[in-house]
């Protein structure tokens, strides 16, 4: 879903900008890391305030910017960081 999508930005792009040095893989591959954030953070952020663990997860949003195991795919990222991050938040009153 995020390359498909950040394919079809890329190439929007390509099309309005068409003299841009950057060329579609360069702009795909940007917009695919930035689009894995916005994803990451938003699901996390959601699920937070759903369940009442905002504050919970703020070491998880640490977690995100120093970066850590690279998945295949970037909804395999998406996935399992919200997993990760929302799974901290519901553990930490267990402990």
């Amino acid at each position: 879903m995020i390359e498909a999508l950040s394919n079809k930005i890329a190439i929007h792009i390509k099309s309005v900008v068409p003299d841009h040095p950057a060329s579609v893989p360069v702009l795909k591959h940007a917009l695919a890391v930035t689009l894995n954030v916005i994803f990451i953070t938003g699901s996390t952020i959601l699920i937070a305030l759903i369940t009442g663990k905002v504050k919970e997860v703020a070491f998880a949003f640490l977690r995100q910017m120093t970066g850590g195991v690279h998945l295949k795919s970037g909804m395999s990222c998406v996935a399992v960081s919200t997993l990760l991050f929302t799974g901290q938040s519901v553990f930490s009153d267990r402990t």
